[in-house]
């Protein structure tokens, strides 16, 4: 999940991690729960109603935001829709040549599309122009442009968030006919941003040895029994749990992990959320 690929490490240095890890320091200075620093940008791409760029190490992601009117769904006629894909470029990493790094994409859209689905974590209403005949759809693109560092999930939820945070929706004004019926609509210059207080990010914890680690390197995924994908908002509140990897993880090592997840979730949002406080723009 960090990485493209897994890193082949000898019993001596599977050894040094798990040994560093016991006693709660680990091979880049950080401690089991610390998660790395990230650097975020806004409005990077400018033919898109939002878009964000975050760097943590070596991975560098993209993510650009452009909206398209539907017929919405029947079953929710006052609904928008937010849909992703992903895309894994072959120069981010040897691994993702070939096609390689399709797997990876399907399973970071499904992380994604988690996110979005949470309860409250979009206005998905506000999205609606005409009940039943057009809504709003979020087409939400990412592209990894460098994996080689940085948790890739972690990074992508950082940066998904930092995008919609920032996307512009247009108001619309209704044509109604004689009788008073919606028959059309109009894009008006005047917009609002997207509300994303409650939308959640994506933790990473591998467990080592006894203990667990968040936002890991690859080199300590080499040496995980098993991992979890953790969706948290700024609340602490858990809003997805994924299980990856061999071996089951106990009641009480799973109170603790999402104990840590939660820590962990509140911060990096906070951070996420200061750091875009500070960006000054010189457009709308």
């Amino acid at each position: 999940m960090a990485s493209a690929g897994l890193v082949l490490l000898s019993a001596g240095e599977k050894a040094f991690i798990e040994d560093g890890v016991a006693q709660n320091f680990r091979a880049d200075g950080r401690q089991c729960g610390d998660a790395r620093d990230f650097t975020v940008e806004t409005r990077v791409v400018s033919n898109t109603n939002g878009s964000a760029r975050v760097q943590a190490d070596g991975t560098n992601v993209l993510v650009g935001v452009k909206l398209v009117t539907i017929e919405p769904d029947e079953a929710t006629p006052d609904l928008g829709k937010v849909v992703f894909m992903v895309d894994c470029s072959a120069g981010a990493s040897p691994a993702f040549i070939n096609r390689g790094g399709d797997d990876v994409a399907r399973a970071l859209e499904s992380a994604l599309k988690r996110l979005a689905d949470t309860p409250g974590a979009l206005d998905l209403k506000s999205l609606c122009i005409i009940p039943g005949k057009r809504a709003w759809q979020l087409h939400v693109d990412t592209v990894v442009l460098e994996c080689a560092g940085g948790n890739l999930f972690d990074c992508c939820g950082l940066a998904v968030r930092a995008a919609l945070g920032c996307t512009e929706i247009n108001k619309t004004e209704v044509v109604a006919d004689e009788t008073g019926e919606p028959i059309d609509f109009e894009v008006l210059e005047e917009a609002t941003l997207l509300d994303v207080q409650h939308f959640p990010v994506l933790v990473s914890l591998f467990q080592i040895g006894r203990l667990h680690v968040v936002d890991p390197s690859s080199h300590e995924e080499a040496c995980a029994r098993g991992h979890m994908l953790v969706a948290v908002n700024r609340d602490g509140r858990v809003c997805s749990v994924h299980k990856g990897g061999r071996g089951g993880v106990t009641p009480g090592v799973l109170v603790e992990m999402l104990r840590l997840a939660r820590e962990t979730g509140i911060a990096v949002v906070d951070a996420l959320d200061r750091k875009l406080a500070n960006l000054t723009h010189p457009g709308p």
